[in-house]
């Protein structure tokens, strides 16, 4: 063709009985980036620097209309440039794809593409109906042994942009182990750079991921999952992960929109020890142990429980715009010193919290005397009532002896008591 001279050795042979038209093609040190030229429908893909061997098996009949063919494409060591549509170059060694030619030339498929990325395992299959603008390309990709730190340089940039940002800015270390992500787009949505979200489907699994939910809260390191995206829809189930001595032994993550307009959802089930539960919770959005007044130092016990975070926006969020809800119950909860000459432990709670109220319910021993009580604290700035406290027990002489209670009348043998104070 004009401006293009093509290394080829071919072989044809005609084929009387048949009325057949054989043909063998070797085109030696083709030019990738010379594709878009020779078919102009494709994206522009001058950035391709990939010189590669190409094998053809072409089979016509007497009119000359493809019957079938068959090719094989064994590319040399590259480097792909594609700003348009990668964050950043990056190198391909030694690759290979071979697959067949549809009838009369009206689409390809690429059985096998094996490339070379310096990672485990890149494998995909393509199937392309047609070479006009309208004609729709299927993929598939298969992938093991991504580096979670390599993400940038391989998702591509149009790609669900608000999903890509937040991903690249929150989730470092750790790896992709495996993943399968299939689409449909058309060439002309290709060429202009636009994937239609109701197409793209991704399944991967994650091992020893990092992830900055809030940054004013701990990182979660250590989490494990599974990566799901269907119908512009995310899901992230994981396994396990640990927030500083806290550990999730379960947790979902979703958005509802790739494009981040509805926000994201975080429920998590969590254990550990009190304390280190109120140290995390002294991070915004919940700054817990401020707010309340509590030293986490000083209590002791251990929890287990669910979190559950509602980011209504990913772009310009706040720790104010934060919904949350955490439900836990407390197990031998205890002072690690002598509060105003009482001693606090045994106890046995249940924390409902939110961005409004802290409620705390359950069973508590006051040196050694057993006790139910309530704790309600509000966090409305216009509530009347900051916090209540209720203690309801029944104690004999012993026990008030056990509490230092002064007794004015000489009462003998168990009472009820209530103690009620607000402010």
């Amino acid at each position: 063709t004009e401006g293009h001279t093509l290394d080829a050795d071919i072989s044809a042979v005609y084929l009387a009985e048949s009325r057949e038209v054989s043909i063998s093609c070797l085109l030696s040190d083709f030019a990738l980036n010379g594709v878009s030229d020779l078919v102009p429908q494709l994206p522009d893909l001058g950035g391709v620097d990939v010189v590669a061997d190409v094998h053809l098996e072409l089979l016509f009949d007497r009119d000359l209309e493809l019957l079938y063919g068959s090719f094989l494409i064994d590319a040399q060591a590259g480097r792909i440039d594609l700003p348009a549509v990668f964050e950043e170059a990056f190198d391909i060694g030694p690759s290979l794809a071979q697959g067949s030619l549809r009838p009369g030339f009206s689409g390809l498929e690429v059985t096998d593409l094996e490339l070379d990325l310096g990672i485990e395992e890149v494998h995909a299959r393509i199937v392309l109906d047609g070479f006009t603008l309208d004609a729709n390309l299927d993929a598939l990709f298969d992938i093991a042994g991504l580096p979670i730190g390599d993400l940038s340089r391989y998702w591509p940039v149009p790609v669900v942009k608000t999903a890509r940002g937040w991903i690249l800015e929150h989730v470092s270390s750790g790896v992709v182990d495996r993943a399968s992500i299939a689409f449909q787009a058309s060439i002309e949505q290709l060429a202009a750079g636009q994937l239609p979200l109701e197409s793209l489907i991704i399944d991967l699994d994650v091992s020893d991921v990092t992830i900055d939910y809030l940054s004013a809260m701990p990182k979660v390191r250590g989490f494990s999952g599974h990566v799901a995206v269907i119908d512009d829809t995310l899901r992230i189930d994981s396994s396990g992960g640990t927030v500083d001595g806290i550990t999730s032994t379960r947790s979902v993550i979703t958005m509802d929109a790739l494009t981040g307009d509805a926000g994201m959802l975080i429920g998590a089930e969590m254990h550990g020890t009190v304390r280190d539960a109120l140290l995390v919770a002294s991070h915004e959005p919940f700054a817990l142990a401020s707010r309340v007044g509590i030293d986490p130092d000083l209590i002791a016990g251990t929890f287990d429980g669910r979190l559950e975070i509602v980011l209504p926006k990913l772009a310009g969020l706040t720790p104010a715009d934060v919904l949350y809800r955490v439900a836990a119950d407390g197990h031998d909860v205890a002072l690690t010193t002598e509060l105003r000459g009482y001693a606090l432990d045994g106890g046995s709670v249940t924390l409902l919290l939110d961005s409004e109220v802290a409620l705390l319910e359950g069973n508590v021993r006051l040196n050694g005397v057993p006790f139910a009580g309530t704790y309600r604290h509000n966090f409305r700035p216009d509530a009347e009532t900051l916090r209540v406290v209720n203690m309801r027990g029944r104690v004999d002489d012993a026990d008030r002896a056990a509490l230092g209670m002064v007794d004015p009348i000489d009462i003998d043998g168990p009472v009820d008591v209530v103690l009620d104070m607000s402010q």
